[in-house]
């Protein structure tokens, strides 16, 4: 029997979630509020930075049952439409 294997969806191609100098790709803002929400138990969950756009930063509370966005001007966005894949 042979077995079929799946393409990969897999975008990153070998990049980490979170690079490893991701304050580089952070506004000040975007740093600021980062602070402040890690301290309300929330962290850094990816960064999506596609070609020729601004990085995306996407946040989780602990337990990662939801996800917001901190946009390149400091807000967090609870109602981003963000699809996330598991």
């Amino acid at each position: 029997m042979q077995q079929v294997v799946q393409p990969s969806r897999e975008r990153r191609h070998g990049q980490p979630a979170i690079p490893e100098h991701v304050d580089r790709l952070l506004t000040s803002s975007q740093r600021q509020v980062l602070g402040q929400v890690t301290s309300f138990g929330w962290r850094l969950a990816f960064v999506r930075h596609p070609l020729l756009e601004d990085p995306t930063i996407i946040v989780t509370p602990d337990g990662g049952a939801s996800y917001a966005v901190i946009t390149s001007d400091g807000e967090l966005e609870f109602s981003a439409e963000l699809q996330v894949r598991h």
